[in-house]
């Protein structure tokens, strides 16, 4: 198995999770701890933490599919050397800012 087909399949999963969590939203928001800046956001209006949550795991499914479609288990996607390019990118960048935002 290439870590292309892995990531694939790992971000279908967290994508999954998310819609899953969302019967325990409150529960997984504090879990998660976001807990506060969604209680912030439903202030604003009660369906915007959802709605965010449900856009994410969107987005984990789509780049769960290029990594798929990358690997070549499925018909070649638009774009997809610079989008995987892309979700590495994002990946790193999440990566590093967890990482000076522990140290500090």
């Amino acid at each position: 198995m290439t870590l292309l087909r892995l990531g694939g399949y790992i971000n279908i999963l967290i994508s999954v999770a998310h819609l899953i969590g969302l019967i325990w939203s409150e529960q997984m928001f504090e879990v998660t701890g976001i807990g506060k800046e969604m209680n912030e956001l439903a202030q604003i209006h009660s369906s915007f933490p959802y709605l965010l949550t449900v856009f994410v795991a969107i987005l984990f499914f789509i780049f769960g599919l290029y990594g798929l479609s990358a690997d070549g288990k499925f018909r070649k996607l638009p774009f997809l050397k610079l989008v995987i390019f892309s979700i590495a990118g994002i990946y790193i960048f999440r990566g590093i800012g967890e990482l000076i935002f522990d140290i500090s």
